[in-house]
């Protein structure tokens, strides 16, 4: 039997990842209760969690939360701190050092094509920004020679170096062999 939800209980402007992961937790959602032969559409999902426009905040909350944490997942970008480094090569995580300039064109493109990389799931990894000009004991430990470097990590291991490369295809391979 079919019916009619009654009124719209909430509206939620989504990214598209996150869009995307909703739309497949509430297809698994009717697979699940298809399988019970507890519900045949979609909008018997809703009666099935119960007919209280509460029951019905608390599946779409639960399912966001789910979502969200699916995708949390992602690319972190945090200034370069040594306890920070030290952290992630101890338990082997991967981690990348982008030696960054203020004055440098090349470093702030790099910067905004690491914020856009930021919206993909599936990155896993910290990118530490660490000042070129500051930093020099860490420049004499990774043998940086050139502002605009990424230097990715995985543990002690580099696993790759990029330096002056502005393309997202290109920095999104470097971050992703650490993976």
């Amino acid at each position: 039997m079919r019916c009619k939800p009654r009124r719209r209980v909430a509206s939620f402007k989504l990214n598209p990842a996150l869009h995307a992961t909703a739309h497949l937790a509430c297809f698994g959602v009717v697979l699940l209760t298809t399988e019970m032969n507890r519900v045949a559409a979609p909008a018997d999902v809703l009666l099935f969690f119960g007919k209280s426009p509460m029951n019905i905040t608390k599946l779409i909350f639960s399912l966001l939360l789910t979502c969200s944490a699916l995708l949390a997942h992602a690319l972190d970008i945090q200034p370069y701190s040594a306890a920070a480094l030290a952290q992630a090569q101890k338990t082997g995580q991967p981690v990348a050092l982008h030696f960054h300039a203020d004055w440098c064109p090349t470093c702030r493109a790099q910067t905004t094509v690491l914020q856009s990389l930021k919206a993909e799931s599936g990155l896993n990894i910290t990118v530490l920004v660490a000042d070129y000009d500051a930093e020099k004991d860490l420049k004499r430990r990774f043998n940086v020679r050139a502002q605009s470097t990424l230097v990715v990590l995985r543990g002690d291991k580099e696993t790759y170096r990029v330096v002056g490369d502005t393309s997202t295809q290109g920095l999104r391979g470097a971050l992703k062999s650490a993976l």
